[in-house]
């Protein structure tokens, strides 16, 4: 028997988007990325279990991982540690996972699958919970943990926990950024002397605000990777 655990973030745009800050999308994008990329978040945990050489993977980009395993234990092992992790990761996306078994690793994945569009219609509790007595970002919504050290014309900024985590985000360096790998070599660019303008704020220091012009227009692209990674 092969058995697969199945794990998809939902919602990746509206968690990108919430506080509609540029620089909050970049880093967001960064950590949903993360997740997936080499030396990432998810190889990490597995590395951590000494799961690495049990697992294979089908699909591992986007957001979203598809694993499959000999024995049910790990996987088991795996989804306890892995909601605890994305929890704190990533407190406010919303994610979806499913165990699943079949007698082949093709079967049993295309059984989570199915597994998961059910799963989908099942709202989780998002934490920390905000209350009638909390206070809440005035940018999310969601129940606000920290102020920002960073002061604007109109006072310390009231942060949610998933936008405190990115705005503290560091990648590491043995795992590739988005930015290096959409410029391809790295070793070809000077990373930190290219401009990539992520500030359009009206209260920001003039050498760092992107110059926008009297009309004041911004196009944004946004590429969907949730449908990378195709099962065979």
């Amino acid at each position: 028997m092969k058995y697969a655990y199945l794990f998809e973030a939902r919602g990746i745009q509206r968690f990108l988007f919430s506080t509609g800050k540029l620089k909050d999308m970049l880093e967001g994008s960064e950590l949903i990325d993360y997740i997936c990329a080499d030396n990432g978040l998810l190889d990490e945990a597995l590395q951590s279990l000494g799961l690495s050489d049990k697992v294979t993977s089908p699909r591992k980009a986007g957001g979203a991982f598809y694993l499959v395993f000999d024995d049910l234990a790990s996987a088991q092992r795996l989804q306890r540690a892995w909601r605890l992790l994305i929890s704190q990761w990533l407190p406010t996306l919303e994610t979806v996972d499913v165990i699943s078994e079949a007698d082949t690793a093709k079967n049993a994945v295309s059984r989570g699958i199915s597994q998961l569009a059910k799963q989908r219609n099942i709202i989780n509790v998002q934490l920390p919970s905000a209350s009638p007595i909390t206070e809440r970002s005035p940018r999310t919504g969601q129940a606000v943990v920290k102020r920002d050290a960073y002061t604007t014309k109109r006072g310390v900024e009231s942060l949610d926990k998933a936008t405190s985590i990115l705005r503290s985000f560091k990648r590491p360096h043995e795992s590739l950024s988005l930015t290096s790998r959409f410029l391809g070599n790295p070793k070809d660019y000077d990373i930190q002397s290219l401009y990539f303008p992520n500030n359009f704020e009206s209260s920001s220091k003039e050498a760092k605000r992107f110059p926008l012009g009297k009309r004041g227009i911004v196009g944004l692209i946004h590429a969907d990777g949730n449908g990378l990674g195709v099962v065979a």
